[in-house]
């Protein structure tokens, strides 16, 4: 079985259901063109965005955290403002506002936060030039 979060493979679990001795957890990772045109290397970064509902299911806390120690990894590139751009529908989580989870999880990074909740895809992806999805 494949999954594309270790949430999902969590969640299921713990409902009741079973996994094949074979499971893996696996992002869905899809390119776009354009990639390997120049101009577009780590170095010219200026946005990571999440693009899905805002909540923890759809891995919002694991993109925050991986933002966090990318900026840690490669202080270099992370030295001048990077956005973080998050484009989805609002909805609140456990921990009450989710534009108060993601400020208050991000408020000591380099980091100029975006959030946009009227895109649909296709907008989005037009900026980006990868994608995870969540299912």
């Amino acid at each position: 079985m494949l999954s594309p979060t270790k949430y999902l493979l969590n969640w299921m679990s713990s409902h009741g259901y079973t996994f094949p001795k074979v499971t893996f957890q696996r992002p869905y990772l899809i390119s776009f063109e354009g990639k390997s045109e120049p101009g577009n290397s780590v170095e010219d970064i200026s946005e990571l965005a999440f693009f899905g509902r805002l909540q923890k299911r759809k891995g919002l806390h694991y993109f925050a955290n991986a933002a966090k120690r990318l900026s840690r990894l490669y202080p270099k590139i992370f030295s001048r403002p990077i956005t973080l751009s998050f484009l989805g529908k609002q909805y609140h989580i456990e921990e009450g506002s989710v534009l108060e989870y993601i400020k208050e999880n991000l408020d000591d990074m380099n980091f100029e936060l975006m959030i946009l909740s009227n895109l649909d895809s296709e907008e989005v992806q037009s900026r980006c030039i990868y994608m995870l999805y969540s299912r």
